[in-house]
């Protein structure tokens, strides 16, 4: 289970990651 979350926590923050890139980008 803490793995579980762990890995959810990690694919959350690579899509923040990607939207703070995609907004740097963008702006």
């Amino acid at each position: 289970m803490e793995v579980r979350q762990r890995a959810h926590l990690y694919e959350h923050k690579s899509l923040l990651i990607c939207f703070t890139v995609w907004w740097s980008s963008c702006g």
